[in-house]
């Protein structure tokens, strides 16, 4: 990270499993993001890789996250297995986090959050 930002880049961390490793170890969880900001990442993004958060515990999650890196540097992705990426990019762009998603929902395996569901619904 250190040499990407000494090069002049933009430096993007994707803490992949987030959600599910906040679950087990919330403080470790925090620590890792934290040290990517402190570190010079631009963007944290917590990666919802099993679709395994309901919007209440992402909400829970994301207002955590969001007391110990500012909201404009978190972003999150949240893959659609059950039907509640929309609403889980919603919760974390009420909280300060950047909106991620594609056109449609298309996307790995069973599809990301739908721009086209977020851009009028969170935006």
């Amino acid at each position: 990270m250190t040499a990407a930002k000494a090069a002049g880049r933009e430096v993007m961390l994707d803490c992949e499993h987030f959600f599910d490793g906040y679950k087990e170890n919330a403080e470790f969880a925090l620590a890792c993001a934290k040290a990517a900001y402190d570190s010079g990442a631009r963007w944290v993004v917590l990666c919802d890789t099993n679709a395994a958060p309901c919007r209440t515990r992402s909400r829970t999650i994301v207002t955590a996250v969001v007391k110990h890196i500012p909201g404009d540097h978190v972003g999150i992705h949240a893959h659609n297995d059950t039907e509640q990426a929309v609403a889980i990019r919603c919760r974390g762009a009420r909280r300060g986090s950047a909106i991620q998603g594609t056109l449609n929902g298309l996307g790995e395996r069973c599809g990301n959050a739908n721009l086209c569901s977020l851009i009028p619904t969170c935006g």
